[in-house]
């Protein structure tokens, strides 16, 4: 979503390009073309002034979000670039790639500032984001060396001014995605859907932990939370469902939107900044919901 929540941007097509529409009319705004392979993720800048995409062409491109208009590729990365994040002042912006590495850059000029190597292995980066601090990447990968050994997970929280990086998680939360705020986030451990607080030094703090689902064996697909941190939505099978949020706990509140002619649950899952508007994407088609504001 844009900043003021007007406009939501998404890749995803064959074709290399991603697409700008007006979430109030389902308008198309503009679309994105001069990737030449898929563009796997597509982000406005937290001041409105930029979209940048990700591609399996190795480049990520900047673009004007007013009127589309192409200003800069960045070059480096030798592989497919599958994840990226604007810092909260937007002057940086930082991207995962399929070669091993995380590389942060220069808004203004496209310039690299620096190079993370996370060494020997085929790491894939399943989550990225800023914190609120403006430097503190916190990022989840993922690699299987083999059936033997199965998947491995490395979720580390990256200092981009100091270059340290501190494990988060230990080993048992898995975070899968995070809040408008660069603090909430949320994501899973043995018990079920959790979310928390997370703070520059890697310390988590637990809102509501074991969130299930009431149907079937209880598992969700992704999750995402209303700004205010007041409602939680997620899915399976059976359907949307969504959540209070109150103290240290979730209540179930039902399932959302059954009479509607719309897939039962999502894989993608995003809140518009104003927390109007409920985004999930399925199937290739991505569905825009209203949410009661009280």
């Amino acid at each position: 979503f844009s900043p003021d929540s007007s406009k939501i941007v998404f890749g995803g097509f064959t074709d290399g390009s991603a697409e700008v529409y007006n979430v109030l009319d389902g308008r198309l705004v503009l679309r994105l073309t001069g990737h030449t392979g898929l563009v796997n993720q597509a982000r406005f800048s937290m001041d409105g002034k930029w979209i940048a995409t990700s591609s399996d062409d190795h480049t990520i491109h900047l673009w004007e979000a007013n009127n589309g208009k192409l200003v800069r590729i960045l070059n480096g990365h030798t592989a497919r670039v599958n994840q990226i994040a604007f810092s909260p002042d937007s002057k940086w912006l930082v991207s995962g790639a399929d070669d091993n590495t995380i590389r942060r850059w220069k808004v203004e000029d496209g310039s690299p500032v620096q190079t993370l190597t996370l060494g020997d292995g085929n790491w894939r980066f399943e989550f990225f984001n800023v914190l609120a601090d403006q430097y503190s990447v916190v990022y989840t990968a993922m690699k299987y060396p083999s059936p033997l050994i199965g998947y491995e997970t490395r979720q580390m929280l990256w200092n981009a001014e100091s270059g340290k990086e501190t494990p988060i998680g230990g080993g048992k939360v898995t975070i899968t995605a995070m809040g408008k705020d660069g603090v909430t986030f949320m994501g899973y451990d043995e018990h079920g859907r959790i979310i928390g607080n997370l703070d520059s030094n890697g310390t988590m703090t637990l809102i509501a932990t074991a969130i299930r689902s009431s149907y079937g064996n209880g598992a969700l697909s992704g999750m995402t939370v209303t700004p205010d941190n007041r409602l939680l939505f997620s899915g399976n099978g059976f359907g949307l469902h969504a959540w209070e949020l109150a103290g240290n706990s979730a209540s179930f509140l039902g399932l959302l939107a059954s009479g509607e002619p719309i897939p039962a649950y999502g894989q993608l899952y995003e809140m518009s900044p104003d927390g109007k508007i409920l985004a999930f994407a399925s199937g290739g088609v991505v569905y825009l919901m209203g949410v009661p504001l009280s």
